[in-house]
């Protein structure tokens, strides 16, 4: 990655630097494909492989690994106290009833369109490296997670946000759903579609 120019966003920008790249930010995502194209980035990071096949980054940016930066998405549905007492409770029952079974349903339809979409940019030309777990250790050496993580808190409660509280929740959430989940790493998922 030394002296690449990779369009980033975030914290991401001070990961990119530990490995040698030039962060860029400022480009739009839609606006990536040309900025790949026309010289002005060399590549992409992070980018989801949803994205990445929706706006058909791999016809211009074909090399593609997953750098084992993954995150748990919280997926689910936001809807105001006044909203959700105006529901019926018929309505509301049905909406808590499907909420136990989200999970699984989100995992099985995330982990199938995985795979369809690195099928499909592979069939575009696409070259995917999936990484091994020791050189996805390797790679993520140089990145002191706690520190990266305690940086990131401050900087959002320094902006009056609780941001403590909400990463505290949110890494209770993905240790209670780390013990039932049944989604196969990314990398997992990369490899898979590299061995075909």
């Amino acid at each position: 990655m030394k002296d690449l120019k990779i369009r980033a966003y975030g914290a991401y920008m001070d990961l990119l630097k530990k490995y040698g790249a030039n962060p860029v930010s400022g480009i739009p995502p839609l606006e990536i494909y040309e900025g790949i194209q026309r010289g002005l980035i060399d590549g992409v990071a992070p980018f989801t492989v949803s994205s990445g096949y929706q706006m058909k980054v791999y016809e211009v940016a074909p090399y593609v690994t997953d750098m084992g930066w993954g995150v748990y998405c919280l997926a689910g549905l936001g809807i105001s106290m006044k909203t959700w007492n105006k529901l019926p409770p018929d309505i509301q029952n049905i909406i808590s009833e499907l909420r136990a079974r989200f999970y699984e349903m989100y995992l099985d339809a995330y982990t199938n369109q995985f795979r369809h979409n690195v099928t499909q940019m592979m069939k575009g030309g696409a070259k995917i490296f999936p990484l091994t777990p020791e050189r996805e250790k390797e790679w993520l050496r140089p990145i002191n997670v706690q520190q990266w993580q305690e940086s990131n808190i401050k900087a959002l409660a320094s902006k009056g946000l609780p941001a403590r509280e909400l990463f505290s929740k949110y890494i209770e959430k993905v240790k209670a759903y780390e013990k039932i989940s049944t989604i196969e790493s990314a990398g997992d998922l990369f490899r898979e579609a590299a061995a075909k």
